[in-house]
């Protein structure tokens, strides 16, 4: 796949997602080869007026491996850290979002799972039972 070929799908996907779904979009992106963080990647290229082997040049790592990473031949799930930071100064976030997008760390991670009202409340009244400082103050 060329830049040219990247570019000229990049313009066809914006002009035919223009009505998507903030959801519909995350499963498109999701779904693309390389994930979202290539697709990030190479939105930012293309803002900067640069091509794949400029992006390898800043990330420093070969045009071959960009190529692969968008081909799904590798993962960016397993990115080494330093192509993480590369990648993180290149987009200007933290390594910690770079991370994220490229599937290292989970959402579900960073997700509490519902509980209901009653274990809530109970869990609350436990600790404040353990608390002696507060347990004098409760009837």
């Amino acid at each position: 796949m060329t830049d040219d070929t990247l570019l000229v799908e990049a313009k066809q996907t914006d002009a035919s997602t223009a009505g998507e779904s903030p959801s519909e979009r995350m499963a498109r992106l999701y779904a693309s080869p390389g994930g979202p963080l290539m697709v990030w990647l190479v939105v930012e290229c293309e803002k900067r007026r640069e091509d794949n082997m400029a992006l390898a040049r800043h990330l420093g790592v070969t045009y071959g491996y960009i190529n692969q990473l968008l081909s799904d031949i590798r993962r960016p799930e397993h990115m080494r850290q330093e192509m993480t930071a590369a990648c993180a100064r290149y987009l200007g976030v933290p390594p910690i979002v770079i991370k994220l997008v490229a599937g290292r760390i989970p959402m579900a991670d960073f997700v509490q799972l519902p509980r209901g009202e009653v274990t809530s409340v109970g869990r609350a009244v436990d600790r404040m039972l353990d608390d002696p400082a507060i347990r004098q103050r409760l009837p």
